[in-house]
């Protein structure tokens, strides 16, 4: 299932990034300026130039911090420490600030829908690699400031290298988890519309397609929605008056029934009366040896039980077991004797 419009009022001109990821970075630079080892009263001699003092000495950024702030989400069930440390406090302070964004349902305890929007990821342009300055790495240090100057340069160099390399990874990273969003997204729609369209009831709105009011799709499916609902609402009416139609011919069904049962136990009835005067008699003449005078009595044929209305396909067929046993009931009674 396509999803909705969502991209109808989205620009991706080189414009500011949408709040939440603006939140989100100036908490990274907080974090990383506040675990900062760098030293600018150490004189330039005193440095020892290796690879890793251009690197960020910040290591619990990437780990620490996102677990912290991954484990004090509501939606998140990750058992976190017993007792509360400084990190979780900045990260409460994050999720707190991402709750007044327009991805606050990121950090609310209530259900996602498929008319939350996550804000759009924007590309930007990585330079190809270049190492300018190369040129200077060719000539022989004369001095300890020139090697030094060197071995900063090389490492800049290599830096550079790296990250862009994890530009890249991270840019992929992205694209590939916004396809795997874009794909969740139009699951939760199209779930959301099944228990819609079960339900024939509802509002077009709030799944994304008030972002293109005017567009022939939203016009069609509006459409569409008012026509189901008409016809749910007609066939609901049909089903109900056939359920009523029925109630009445099956009451009728249970009085003829009721009549006739009586009229056969009548019958039985007095063919048994019939039946016990004949057998004194019998009794009588074979005491008083002679013939009898009449013959055995029999019984009239019992009236056949009427067939039980039948339930139209298309209603309710839960009434169709209602006093179901009837119809047996009565053919064993009338069967007996």
């Amino acid at each position: 299932m396509a999803t909705s419009l969502v991209t109808s009022n989205q620009g991706h001109l080189p414009l500011l990034q949408p709040s939440p990821v603006r939140v989100l970075a100036d908490a990274i630079h907080q974090y990383q300026n506040a675990h900062s080892v760098e030293n600018p009263s150490l004189p330039f001699d005193d440095i020892e130039v290796t690879e890793n003092a251009f690197r960020s000495s910040s290591t619990q950024t990437p780990s620490s911090f996102f677990e912290s702030l991954t484990r004090l989400s509501p939606n998140n069930a990750v058992a976190g420490p017993s007792t509360p440390s400084p990190l979780d406090d900045f990260s409460r302070t994050v999720v707190n600030s991402l709750a007044s964004t327009s991805a606050s349902f990121l950090v609310s305890s209530s259900p996602l829908h498929s008319s939350s929007q996550f804000p759009r990821y924007i590309p930007t342009s990585i330079s190809p690699s270049r190492k300018r300055k190369s040129e200077l790495l060719d000539f022989e240090p004369e001095t300890q400031r020139e090697w030094a100057l060197q071995q900063g340069l090389a490492a800049a160099h290599e830096r550079e290298a790296a990250q862009k390399a994890m530009m890249g990874g991270m840019q992929s990273t992205i694209i590939l988890q916004g396809m795997y969003c874009d794909s969740l997204h139009g699951q939760l729609a199209a779930q959301e519309e099944a228990k819609n369209n079960s339900k024939k009831r509802g509002k077009l709105m709030g799944n994304g397609l008030p972002c293109y009011l005017s567009g022939d799709a939203f016009y069609t499916r509006v459409v569409d929605h008012e026509k189901a609902a008409a016809d749910e609402e007609v066939a609901k009416q049909a089903r109900k008056e056939g359920r009523e139609q029925r109630a009445a011919v099956l009451e009728e069904w249970k009085k003829t029934e009721e009549a006739r049962k009586k009229r056969n136990r009548e019958l039985k009835g007095k063919y048994q009366m019939d039946l016990e005067r004949w057998k004194e008699e019998k009794e009588l003449a074979k005491l008083e040896k002679r013939r009898l005078a009449w013959k055995k009595p029999t019984r009239g044929k019992l009236e056949a039980p009427l067939p039980k209305p039948v339930l139209a396909e298309g209603t309710a067929g839960d009434e169709l077991d209602v006093d179901g046993d009837d119809h047996e009931n009565a053919s064993d009674e009338d069967e007996e004797e």
